[in-house]
């Protein structure tokens, strides 16, 4: 029933006011699809029409149709709008034969319309491409990485010992830094020399009062002078792991373990040198320098004569925190402080506090020039003095890992030492160290047992212990 409409000119008057006057080409009764060809639509509200070639009306949105007497078969009048019609099929007939043998070339041998060419890669017609999956590999093998980089070496004329990676790859010169006694144009300073000469002989006797060599480090234990248990050395860098790990596990401050440090220093202190008169602290930027100011504001609590000397302005130095509140803490505890090195010609003390570097820092490794040189003036007005002189931690100007002096001008010999922890491996020889203490930090055994390091020996009714060197 449905192809008896086919090839018939239908007016269809459609629910939204749109009417279409067409041919009938195609009737689907599942769909309810009216599929009209040559078609003029009609818009409510406007005189002209639109000329679309297809144009299909599903059942439902028909409101009303008429059929035109005039079939498709038949031979119309002809009229404008049928040569209109005959034209527009005519163009769309050819359209679809162009692009049908346009493919057909394409698959054998691609090729590109005129009106492609003038649009450039803009127009390029893709179907060719889509025939043929991409082949990654296949393309990435048409690369050959080791031609390409023999044609590049043949090309290049620069020698290999000046390209840029053969220059990176070069020694590098160990930078030292100058002391204030010693010239740029001098030639090899004395620092560099004692640096070259460890390099080399590992840790062997350097200067004028050779230092022990690391077969004579072997040679002796330190032992407790009480009940000679055995005490451990560890290096700078296992110190600094079980003090991190010490303030990360217990909750306790580095401000609450200087002050352990300093009661320590300061019962030793009392111990070497009874009821002194004067005490002169030479502190510095350090933790050894936090210590100090500990000790000299204990020794303040039971009535000793103290004068700290930091050795630059505290208030435009870069100075820490801790050090900074020390400081202020002695001031406040009736304690004077001095700034200028100039000025320890006025004091003769009984015991002199080494407390400038420790084992953390070494002189060589200070940035600032006049930090340096206000250490180097403390350092020899202390060389200078009858007192006597007690390092804490490690005295200054020495290496405290490997236990040799770099500069004997610039160096603390001193007749006492408190180790703060634990004795550093620097520790080989009383000629370095002078007589040897220990200070009680308060950190628990488990600490230094989670650090792979062996605790301390057991501490008795002082936070201080004496420690003595033994031969094997």
């Amino acid at each position: 029933m449905a192809e008896a409409f086919i090839g018939m000119a239908i007016i269809v008057q459609l629910k939204s006011g749109l009417q279409a006057s067409g041919v009938v080409s195609e009737v689907d009764p599942a769909t309810q699809l009216l599929t009209l060809e040559n078609v003029d639509l009609g818009f409510p509200g406007q005189s002209s029409t639109y000329f679309t070639p297809l144009f299909g009306v599903m059942g439902a949105d028909v409101d009303d149709l008429q059929v035109k007497p005039t079939r498709r078969s038949g031979k119309p009048t002809p009229s404008r709008s049928t040569e209109r019609e005959k034209n527009a099929r005519k163009q769309q007939l050819q359209q679809q034969k162009k692009s049908t043998s346009s493919s057909t070339r394409r698959s054998k041998q691609p090729q590109q319309s005129q009106s492609y060419q003038d649009r450039g890669w803009a127009g390029e017609d893709v179907d060719g491409f889509r025939e043929k999956e991409f082949d990654f590999q296949a393309n990435l093998d048409m690369f050959d990485k080791k031609k390409i980089f023999d044609q590049i070496r043949e090309t290049d004329e620069k020698a290999s010992e000046d390209l840029l990676v053969t220059l990176n790859r070069l020694p590098q010169e160990k930078r030292v830094n100058l002391l204030p006694t010693e010239n740029v144009l001098d030639g090899e300073s004395e620092q560099q020399k004692s640096a070259d000469d460890a390099d080399e002989e590992k840790s062997d006797s350097i200067g004028e009062e050779s230092d022990t060599t690391e077969s004579d480090k072997d040679s002796f234990v330190l032992r407790t002078a009480s009940h000679q248990v055995t005490c451990p050395r560890i290096s700078p860098v296992e110190m600094h792991h079980v003090e991190q790990h010490y303030v990360q596990s217990t909750g306790l401050t580095q401000d609450m373990m200087y002050e352990n440090g300093g009661r320590a220093a300061c019962q030793t202190a009392l111990h070497v040198a009874p009821s002194p008169a004067l005490v002169v602290v030479l502190a510095g930027n350090t933790k050894a320098g936090a210590y100090g100011l500990a000790c000299a504001r204990h020794l303040l609590n039971h009535g000793v004569r103290v004068v700290v000397c930091i050795g630059y302005d505290v208030v435009r130095g870069n100075i820490i925190d801790s050090v900074l509140l020390l400081a202020s803490m002695v001031k406040k505890s009736g304690g004077k402080i001095i700034n200028a090195p100039s000025e320890l010609r006025q004091y003769q003390p009984d015991l002199i506090i080494d407390a400038m570097l420790g084992a953390d820092i070494k002189l060589n490794d200070l940035s600032e020039e006049d930090e340096m040189d206000a250490l180097c003036k403390m350092i020899r007005w202390a060389s200078n003095t009858k007192a006597r002189i007690l390092s804490l931690d490690f005295p200054t100007g020495c290496d405290a890992e490997q236990g040799f002096i770099p500069d004997e001008r610039h160096a603390v010999r001193p007749e006492w030492t408190l180790c703060m922890g634990m004795p550093k491996t620097g520790c080989v020889s009383e000629e370095v160290t002078g007589l040897l203490y220990l200070a009680d930090l308060g950190i628990p055994p488990a600490c230094w047992k989670n650090t792979d390091c062996k605790p301390p020996p057991v501490w008795g009714p002082t936070f201080f212990e004496s420690l003595e060197y033994t031969t094997r």
